[in-house]
């Protein structure tokens, strides 16, 4: 019973963490990208044409619907992981190259909330890859077998010093 109450509380921990995480993500976002852009279409006003204009405001609010539909939580019982990741992998391809490779031997025996964790650890590593690595493929991994979800992203980007000690 100690173990299972444990293991319960470390979930909860964790399930606490990552919702502050994906806040202080979502915050970085919409201030430094979002907010960003806007000030700059409000600022540059009176230098643009309507059409440039349209064309900033229409960039703007491409990149809120992303946003929003990434924070958005799919109907996991209607669809399997894998179209869920297909769907939001064919969305990517119109920014980066995207191979996505799978083997399924049960699919079934995956339960809604590890669906939801690994769609957005999916989305988090994509995420940081289009933002930060500078590269121009990503390659998916996806297996899944009666025992283990084995999930493997990888990209050709420019990747970083892992000998630096990172600092809380």
């Amino acid at each position: 019973m100690q173990l299972v109450r444990n293991t319960q509380s470390e979930c909860w921990e964790n399930t606490l963490y990552l919702q502050e995480k994906d806040r202080e993500r979502l915050a970085e976002e919409l201030h430094d990208n979002i907010i960003s852009r806007l000030n700059l279409i409000r600022l540059n006003a009176h230098y643009k044409n309507m059409n440039e204009l349209n064309l900033d405001l229409k960039n703007s609010m491409q990149l809120i619907r992303e946003l929003t539909h990434n924070l958005t939580p799919p109907d996991l019982s209607e669809i399997g992981l894998t179209d869920l990741l297909i769907d939001y992998l064919e969305q990517v391809k119109t920014n980066i190259k995207v191979d996505f490779y799978q083997l399924i031997v049960n699919e079934n025996s995956i339960n809604n909330q590890i669906k939801l964790n690994t769609f957005r650890i999916v989305q988090e590593l994509i995420n940081n890859t289009l933002k930060h690595a500078n590269a121009t493929l990503i390659k998916v991994y996806l297996k899944i077998s009666r025992q283990y979800l084995i999930l493997i992203v990888e990209d050709n980007g420019n990747g970083f010093n892992a000998k630096i000690k990172l600092q809380e």
